[in-house]
């Protein structure tokens, strides 16, 4: 069969879109986001628009992110920076168009697909980090010489949040598919990758990230054990990686070590009360948390967040939240502060739905991932950009709809 007598059918192209779209989460905002137009047009201008929504056992988290998109569409009525507000709802738009896409396309099928997606994406993850590392070690590939692995990442591929929040997801993939490898060679290459993306998340310095994938370990396996009454082994796991951290992060090289160390100082800054510290969230946290009181019922709309934050800011004389403008640095807080109680309801029960439907059907990688992004999103207003959206969406959302009994049982060859 030809390739053009592939395309004509709907499967094959929506299979090679996707793997498109999953691929190029790691490209430039707008080459990931002509990817996801072809992508949903294939879904929306075809015969299969909406026909399984009621075959589908996780619509309702589709329910869910398309009324979580409209509460930010209402929000545009009372926002007064309308151009700012349009710009961040054609990012957010993304919690509409994917959810409509999977219902789609049948749900075995999709669940069917997961493994082209984990090789897909393991694969785009090796050739960015081999990437990286090369133009980091050796420098005359380019002019990034002298530069950190986190500012020579920040520079050639994305924010090192974003990049960290991908490479964990992939690091969950190769954990949790290891054992279920039937081959000694593939274990090599699953070892040797789950190696690199932990390595590269240090080199990152993605500090939540880092916890975020700690704390995640730390609950998967506690799980595992407890189920096999095995409670040597979970104390002796957590002991020894718990001593381990610590270990790399007091005596390791400064490339890895840097910002890590910097928590402790910018905490005692914060304790005596600087308002120039380099580092510091509590004073964001602090302002978030009085914008949303004084708006806690229907939000600023999702165009004024900045400039009622940066008001905040100016009340405390706050120097590098008023130089920078920044936002909430906490997604639950951003979405608490732009829609009030309805956005953030319907924000955190997206969430308990996804971690119900991996505990439901005892699916190892979306509770990982689910419950991953969850902590990293506690110091990240992760919607703010095209990345943070496209993660969640593209992937997560991804997994939460085709999420079935089976999983418990698949494997990734």
């Amino acid at each position: 069969m030809s390739l053009f007598t592939k395309f004509k059918d709907y499967h094959f192209r929506y299979r090679l879109l996707f793997l498109l779209v999953i691929a190029s989460l790691y490209l430039p905002s707008h080459i990931n986001t002509l990817f996801i137009i072809l992508f949903v047009f294939n879904s929306v201008f075809s015969k299969y628009l909406f026909k399984y929504y009621h075959t589908n056992p996780n619509k309702n988290i589709a329910v869910i992110s398309f009324l979580l998109f409209f509460v930010y569409a209402l929000s545009l009525f009372y926002t007064d920076n309308i151009q700012l507000g349009f710009t961040r709802l054609q990012t957010l738009s993304v919690f509409f168009f994917m959810p409509l896409a999977y219902l789609s396309y049948p749900p075995q099928k999709l669940f069917e697909l997961r493994k082209q997606v984990y090789l897909c994406f393991m694969i785009a993850t090796t050739v960015l980090l081999l990437y990286l590392y090369s133009i980091y070690f050796f420098p005359f590939f380019s002019d990034h010489n002298d530069k950190s692995f986190r500012v020579t990442s920040h520079q050639l591929i994305m924010h090192p949040g974003y990049l960290s929040s991908l490479i964990g997801i992939s690091f969950f993939i190769a954990l949790i598919n290891f054992k279920k490898q039937p081959y000694l060679y593939q274990k090599i290459l699953s070892f040797l990758f789950i190696v690199l993306c932990f390595l590269s998340m240090l080199m990152l310095q993605g500090r939540i990230n880092l916890i975020a994938l700690i704390i995640t370990i730390l609950i998967y396996f506690s799980i595992l054990f407890i189920r096999q009454k095995n409670y040597l082994s979970l104390i002796l796991f957590h002991s020894g990686l718990i001593l381990s951290l610590f270990v790399l992060i007091q005596f390791g090289p400064s490339q890895i070590t840097g910002r890590f160390n910097n928590i402790f100082q910018a905490q005692q800054e914060a304790e005596d009360n600087s308002l120039k510290v380099k580092d510091n969230r509590t004073f964001i946290w602090k302002s978030a948390i009085k914008a949303i009181q004084k708006n806690i019922w229907t939000g600023v709309g999702i165009g004024d967040t900045e400039d009622i934050l940066l008001h905040e800011f100016t009340l405390i004389n706050y120097a590098k939240g008023m130089d920078r403008h920044q936002n909430a640095h906490n997604q639950y807080m951003e979405t608490f502060l732009a829609t009030g109680i309805p956005g953030i309801l319907l924000l955190v029960l997206l969430l308990v739905f996804l971690i119900t439907s991996s505990l439901k059907n005892d699916d190892k990688i979306l509770f990982s991932v689910c419950l991953f992004l969850l902590i990293a999103m506690s110091t990240e207003s992760v919607f703010m950009r095209h990345s943070g959206v496209a993660t969640f969406c593209c992937i997560l959302l991804f997994l939460g709809m085709g999420s079935t009994k089976k999983a418990a049982h698949s494997s990734l060859h």
